[in-house]
C-alpha cells in the first residue's frame, strides 16, 4: 500500500534523475534510455488511460528489443485509445527524433508538451527535445521559444542554456540580414 507507493515514487524520481543527468551530456536519449524510462503515472483510474499506458510500456519493451516498427504500431494504438495520453506522443516523438524525422518529432513533442503537466520531469524533457527538434528542422524561432521555456524550468540545464544562446544568436543574425536587405531595397527605390 503506502510503502509500495512511496518506493515506486522514489524509484521514478531516481530514474528521472539518472535520465536527466544523461541528457545533460548534450545527447538525445539512447534507445536503451527510451526503453527503460519509467512512466511517472503509477495508477490510472480511467480504463482507457490504463490500456493506453500499458501499450506505451509494451512499446518501450519492443524498443528495447530493437523492434521499432511494432513499437510504433503500439504507440499509435495507444493514441487512438486515449488521444490525451502524453506518454504515447512523447515516446513516439522520441522514436521519430532518434530516426531523424524532425518534422514528425516536432509535431509529436508539441502534442506531448500540451498534454503533459508542467510539473512532470517528462514535460521538461519534452520542452527541451521540442527545442532541439525545431533547431534540427531549422525552425529557429520555435526552437528559441522552447529553449527559453526549458531554461526557465531548469536554469542549471546546460543543454537548454546553450540552445537558447545559439538560437538567440541565429535569430539576431537573420534579423540583421533582413534589415540590411530592406535597406538595400529602400535605397534602390
Amino acid at each position: 500500500g503506502r510503502m509500495r507507493t512511496r518506493t515506486t515514487t522514489i524509484a521514478c524520481v531516481m530514474c528521472a534523475f539518472a535520465f536527466f543527468v544523461g541528457c545533460g551530456r548534450g545527447e538525445a536519449p539512447s534507445w536503451k534510455e527510451i526503453a527503460n524510462r519509467e512512466i511517472a503515472v503509477t495508477r490510472a483510474d480511467d480504463g482507457q488511460r490504463r490500456a493506453s499506458l500499458e501499450l506505451v510500456r509494451i512499446a518501450q519493451g519492443l524498443i528495447g528489443k530493437g523492434d521499432r516498427k511494432r513499437a510504433k504500431d503500439r504507440l499509435e494504438t495507444a493514441i487512438e485509445i486515449d488521444p490525451s495520453n502524453p506518454y504515447a506522443y512523447h515516446v513516439l516523438g522520441l522514436v521519430a527524433y532518434r530516426e531523424g524525422d524532425a518534422r514528425e518529432a516536432l509535431a509529436l513533442f508539441q502534442k506531448a508538451k500540451t498534454a503533459h503537466t508542467s510539473a512532470s520531469s517528462w514535460y521538461f524533457e519534452c520542452v527541451l527535445l521540442h527545442g532541439e527538434t525545431a533547431e534540427r528542422a531549422r525552425n529557429w524561432k520555435v526552437a528559441a521559444r522552447s529553449y527559453a521555456l526549458a531554461s526557465k524550468i531548469d536554469e542549471s540545464n546546460e543543454r537548454a542554456r546553450d540552445g537558447l544562446e545559439r538560437m538567440e544568436q541565429r535569430v539576431a543574425k537573420i534579423e540583421k540580414k533582413r534589415a540590411a536587405n530592406a535597406n538595400r531595397v529602400a535605397e534602390r527605390s
